[in-house]
């Protein structure tokens, strides 16, 4: 009996993709993208350690398309690098995310 209850507490590993590349749509998809991103990042803490800061910025940069990429590339060779993954986030909520006078981001 105790065999069988320890093969049901095993964990098992959960294997969670990368979110989507952004395409540029704007509105809620941008914050459904955002906090994709944040969920990844959590699972990758849990099995490689702490990711920096600019890594993840950097990590999220590279899985846009192409041309929000070069966008937020020269914005930060213009205005310099975003310091935290929070900062980033609400640059790309106020750069993407929809101007109706009913949206509350979360």
């Amino acid at each position: 009996m105790e065999r069988m209850d320890q093969a049901h507490q095993q964990k098992q590993k959960v294997y969670i993709a990368m979110p989507e590349q952004f395409n540029g749509k704007v509105g809620d998809f941008i914050d459904a993208w955002i906090k994709k991103f944040e969920t990844w990042f959590h699972h990758c803490e849990q099995i490689e350690g702490t990711i920096e800061e600019h890594t993840r910025i950097e990590t999220a940069i590279q899985n846009t398309k192409s041309e929000i990429s070069l966008d937020l590339i020269h914005h930060e060779a213009d205005y310099g690098a975003w310091m935290t993954w929070d900062a980033f986030a609400a640059y790309l909520r106020d750069a993407y995310g929809s101007s109706e006078s009913g949206y509350t981001p979360a």
